[in-house]
């Protein structure tokens, strides 16, 4: 990622990790981030790379967080994902009251938390796994009784084996080319031309970070967010047929 080219916003978050990677090294003490989103995280991971910082941890919670909060470690200190000021609360409600991920985010926006201080909130049936910052986890604990019209109980921790698994829903067919605008024609089944407009307007996140390149290339593993269509990961990329063209398979999420 080139830091040389990005937004004030995107800015400031690097100027704000410059502080914090410097107040660990000065003060010999650990300091951290708020949550980062997946493109905030990239812009992070690049910034730790090419200022080759070595004490910096990425750590959400738990294995496979996809919102990190970034830790910086004096340099006599190994990183470590218990110092981390994160605290996981488990919500209980009745299994029949069918909530989902945005139900729950609406509901701590409602008490006025800011979507910075929360991590990866993981809904499932019966149960929901919040993973927020120290500071405001007591006050949760206290506030969240209900979402929306349903109950919950709340308490500190989790259960490894409740975290959620994702679903998946598998798309294939062939593409002429490893192009940006090929994937999404075969992700929304929308023409190649109409596919262009969505890169071109802005709707669409490749590998976390909006693009408007419809050539960009792609390959496996590569994820794909698009605003009214969902999210997408790349699964496979198969040898070329007799006419040249390349089977692709991708999974959405569900």
């Amino acid at each position: 990622m080139n830091l040389a080219s990005v937004t004030e916003e995107e800015k400031l978050l690097l100027r704000r990790l410059g502080d914090l990677a410097d107040l660990a090294a000065q003060r010999n003490t650990p300091r951290f981030s708020f949550f980062l989103s997946e493109g905030q995280l990239l812009l992070a991971q690049a910034f730790v790379e090419q200022n080759h910082i070595e004490n910096a941890m990425f750590y959400g919670g738990y294995d496979g967080a996809a919102r990190k909060a970034c830790g910086f470690f004096p340099h006599y200190d190994d990183p470590e994902a218990g110092h981390f000021p994160i605290t996981p609360l488990t919500l209980t409600f009745m299994k029949e009251k069918k909530l989902t991920h945005r139900d729950f985010l609406g509901s701590l926006m409602g008490l006025g938390i800011k979507r910075e201080s929360v991590g990866d909130i993981l809904a499932s049936e019966g149960r929901c796994i919040l993973f927020l910052l120290d500071s405001i986890a007591p006050f949760v604990m206290q506030e969240l009784i209900k979402v929306g019209n349903t109950g919950v109980k709340c308490s500190q921790g989790f259960d490894a084996a409740h975290i959620p698994q994702p679903e998946f829903t598998t798309l294939s067919g062939t593409v002429s080319s490893l192009r940006l605008d090929s994937l999404v024609k075969l992700a929304t089944g929308l023409s190649r031309e109409k596919s262009a407009v969505l890169i071109r307007g802005g709707t669409v996140r490749h590998n976390h970070s909006e693009t408007q390149n419809i050539s960009q290339s792609f390959n496996v593993d590569d994820t794909l967010s698009i605003r009214g269509y969902g999210r997408f990961i790349v699964d496979a990329v198969g040898a070329p047929t007799r006419k040249g063209r390349l089977p692709v398979r991708i999974l959405k999420y569900i």
